[in-house]
């Protein structure tokens, strides 16, 4: 089964090791993103946070926004109000997240993104006209896909809940709830053929998702048709919108996914390649496990041990309520 800790563990983690590659092919330093960032604290609120609270969708939205404020305040050093401050600052000292000193150090942020967390409220659609439809929203989703693993309806729907948190494009949001149904189903031994089919019939009911809607279509089809390389490269826009660099992750995934290495070559050429790899190397980790990958460049990358410990613990938690 794909639901293993090992397969965990690569859903996360191989996101990580992806795009810590590409990072240290752009800039001579294997390193964590700042959306790997975001995803250790969003599996860090997860794990330690929700633990004996009633999960409901509106709880589960909420401590992910937490999460996301956490980052926030670990990026510039503030935090909205005084009260979130002091929320996180009463954490136990052996939970407190503030204790990762590496993630303190500031990356390419994506300051809208820090502008409309700043303003410490939960839904960015409401803020100040927001439009932004980057891959980005993706990137740090991957916790939410574990912990929904067997439900990937209702992943889909949560995630479109949480892509509003930041990014107001309706299509931005579809392809959040698409990426988690795809990666939960990746969990579920489910084949891209038949993902891709549920996903969409999910899809139709958002039609103000359009694009999203069109751009996961035409992947389907270009899957069922076996489509070249360059054919499928040129179907796509490369402007690192969120609905067609899912597009091209998870084709790179499909078509080379017992290859991981061949699959994040193929991801590492597009005009995106560090979220498209982040991306990419999730469906594959999710699929072939935190095994495939190189273990010696995954122990380099900072707080890998941390990351890993913090998932471990998710996963067990989980295996727990489903024992229930």
């Amino acid at each position: 089964m794909a639901n293993s800790l090992d397969n965990y563990l690569g859903a996360v983690i191989g996101g990580i090791y992806a795009g810590a590659l590409e990072y240290e092919r752009k800039y001579n330093k294997l390193s964590l993103t700042n959306d790997a960032q975001l995803t250790i604290i969003s599996n860090y609120f997860i794990n330690n946070i929700f633990i004996g609270e009633d999960l409901t969708a509106k709880i589960f939205i909420k401590k992910v926004f937490e999460s996301y404020l956490t980052w926030f305040y670990l990026q510039t050093g503030v935090m909205p109000n005084q009260e979130r401050n002091n929320y996180i600052l009463e954490m136990p000292e052996n939970e407190r997240i503030l204790n990762f000193k590496q993630l303190k150090e500031k990356r390419n942020v994506d300051e809208e993104v820090l502008n409309i967390l700043s303003k410490g409220k939960m839904f960015s659609k409401n803020l100040l006209g927001n439009k932004l439809n980057s891959s980005s929203v993706l990137t740090k989703l991957a916790p939410v896909a574990l912990f929904f693993h067997k439900r990937p309806e209702a992943a889909f729907k949560m995630g479109i809940e949480i892509g509003a948190l930041t990014h107001g494009d309706v299509n931005a949001q579809v392809a959040s709830g698409t990426y988690i149904y795809l990666l939960a189903s990746i969990l579920n031994d489910i084949s891209p053929t038949i993902s891709l089919k549920g996903v969409i019939n999910e899809i139709k009911v958002f039609a103000d998702g359009y694009d999203c809607f069109m751009t996961i279509q035409k992947l389907s089809d270009i899957l069922e048709g076996n489509k070249s390389l360059a054919e499928a490269f040129n179907s796509f826009d490369h402007s690192a919108n969120a609905s067609d660099s899912l597009a091209l992750a998870y084709y790179c995934y499909s078509v080379n996914k017992n290859n991981p290495e061949k699959a994040l070559a193929m991801a590492y050429k597009t005009k995106d390649p560090i979220n498209i790899s982040i991306l990419t190397g999730t469906f594959l980790g999710a699929h072939n496990g935190l095994s495939a990958f190189d273990e010696e460049a995954i122990n380099k990358i900072d707080l890998v041990e941390e990351t890993i410990n913090i998932v471990q613990g998710l996963y067990q938690w989980i295996q727990n309520l489903e024992d229930e």
